[in-house]
């Protein structure tokens, strides 16, 4: 086979190739256009050779590089439609040009989007593990605060300490909840939810990993707030937006955190979605950082769309926007570059009393049935044995599915509860 052939073979595969395919010279003029494009875009392919693409699509200097994009269309046929585009710049010893694949806002592009897509699987599956890990220590820890709680005097200075390791622990042990739920994609439960304590709970899980030189304010967390909402979502919002607030101060500078209660007779402009007129509450996270070119502010919201180069993922802002959404709420931005940037997030209020939960000491029942304890965790394990056993249960513990099955079958009987982990290695608690 000839090399003519093998080019007419390949102007053949071009012509079928489920995605749009455009080729240019390096000043955007159109040399060619395959069917599919035609298909995708409305514009006949004979109609765009010889006209520049950005009579089509607005292709801007910036993202003349090769990699994945989004573009709106300009064309009167196709207003409204979005393309995800990728570009590879095509060089031989005769001519130089750009070579872009288009294909429509809900598929992906094969190579790049499907390697983002997969990459993304892998850090949910790794984190997710990491966390359950981390959870299984922070359990123990907790439990054998409970049981110095026990054992030790109600007064006395080793209060302080044991209070300070228990809500610390219990902030981490939030935060590891929050990762799993997001790990394993949890569409989490409706509640309704304080501002101030989500608020309250993701800064303080933030503030360790901000650099000095950034100071955090926080406002309002004295006003009483209360949403309908998912927590874990909710939590997710103020860290996206504090860490694309930390972002944009690599020199350092502030980043202010503030709530309040509004009243709307009318829709205000720029929030997005428009919201009804109501009662909101209004969080705003603000920075005096690089603040964000006017050119690109329309798409900041838009999925993989990132400013961050490789560090970015671009799914940061477009999941806060989503999140919003969810919870019939409204996001505004405001930003000027070398000035800073503000996110203001809307959400509905909820203006029942959240119930409140009275704290006190109880005095713990205690028993002498046996109880079967199986963790694979030792920490976990060993605490629940010597807590239980501190009450006056009978206690036999296991490392695992299998030794658990041989010693309930040897007498089931004897066991009035079995208190077991989930995940295991060999045998799960399935």
């Amino acid at each position: 086979m000839n090399n003519n052939n093998l080019s007419q073979l390949f102007e053949q595969t071009l012509a079928v190739l489920p995605h749009g395919a455009i080729v240019t010279d390096l000043h955007g003029t159109v040399v060619g256009a395959n069917k599919s494009f035609s298909e995708l875009s409305g514009v006949e392919s004979k109609d765009i050779v010889g006209k520049n693409i950005n009579d089509y699509f607005p292709v801007e200097e910036k993202i003349t590089g090769e990699g994945v994009f989004q573009l709106s269309p300009i064309s009167n046929e196709i207003i409204g439609e979005v393309f995800h585009v990728r570009a590879h710049k095509l060089e031989t010893e005769q001519a130089a040009g750009w070579a872009y694949f288009l294909s429509g806002a809900n598929d992906s592009i094969s190579g790049h989007m499907s390697w983002r897509e997969e990459k993304l699987a892998s850090l949910g599956t790794l984190t997710g593990e990491i966390a359950h890990d981390l959870n299984n220590l922070l359990a123990g820890i907790l439990g054998h605060v409970s049981y110095l709680r026990l054992t030790l005097p109600e007064s006395g200075g080793h209060q302080v300490s044991i209070e300070a390791i228990e809500e610390a622990t219990k902030g981490a042990a939030s935060m590891t909840q929050r990762i799993l739920a997001f790990a394993k994609g949890d569409k989490g439960t409706l509640a309704v939810v304080s501002l101030a304590e989500v608020i309250r709970a993701g800064t303080n899980l933030l503030q360790a990993a901000l650099p000095k030189n950034i100071n955090m304010q926080v406002i309002g967390l004295d006003k009483e707030l209360s949403i309908v909402g998912d927590e874990i979502a909710l939590s997710q919002i103020v860290m996206n937006l504090i860490v694309n607030a930390r972002d944009a101060l690599p020199e350092g500078g502030d980043i202010t955190i503030s709530i309040d209660s509004l009243s709307l007779e009318k829709t205000p402009d720029g929030i997005v979605p428009p919201i009804k007129p109501g009662h909101y509450a209004a969080l705003s996270i603000a920075d005096n950082g690089s603040g964000i070119e006017k050119n690109v502010l329309d798409k900041i919201f838009q999925p993989y769309f990132t400013t961050k180069s490789e560090r970015g993922t671009g799914l940061g802002l477009s999941t806060v926007k989503s999140i919003v959404e969810k919870h019939s709420g409204g996001i505004s931005l405001r930003s000027k570059v070398g000035k800073g940037t503000e996110f203001i997030i809307f959400l509905p209020l909820h203006h029942a009393p959240k119930e409140k939960v009275e704290k006190g000491s109880k005095e713990i029942p205690k028993g002498t049935e046996a109880i079967l304890i199986v963790d694979d965790e030792d920490a976990v394990r060993t605490v629940m044995e010597k807590s239980l056993a501190l009450l006056g249960y009978e206690v036999d513990s296991v490392d695992g599915g299998e030794p658990a099955l041989e010693l309930y079958t040897a007498s089931p009987e004897k066991y009035k509860l079995v208190i077991l982990d989930m995940m295991m290695p060999n045998m799960s608690g399935d």
